[in-house]
């Protein structure tokens, strides 16, 4: 839980997510889908394939292995 704090003061954007999560797991069904969609809204897209995934690091300067399976 410390490193989960940590990482939320270090960045509004993981607290958020945090938040979302945790609002997720408490809620009751009536309220469900419009936390869902909020998460929804809050994440990246899915990727199709690996290629996508590679754009999508590149793009955000995520450091890859292009040699290695993803």
């Amino acid at each position: 839980m410390k490193t989960i704090d940590k990482l939320c003061k270090v960045n509004k954007k993981y607290e958020n997510f945090i938040e979302l999560i945790e609002r997720i797991l408490t809620i009751d069904d009536r309220n469900y889908q419009s936390v869902k969609k909020e998460l929804s809204s809050f994440c990246d897209d899915y990727f199709e394939n690996d290629s996508q995934i590679l754009e999508y690091c590149k793009k955000n300067y995520i450091p890859f292995d292009e040699d290695e399976e993803l």
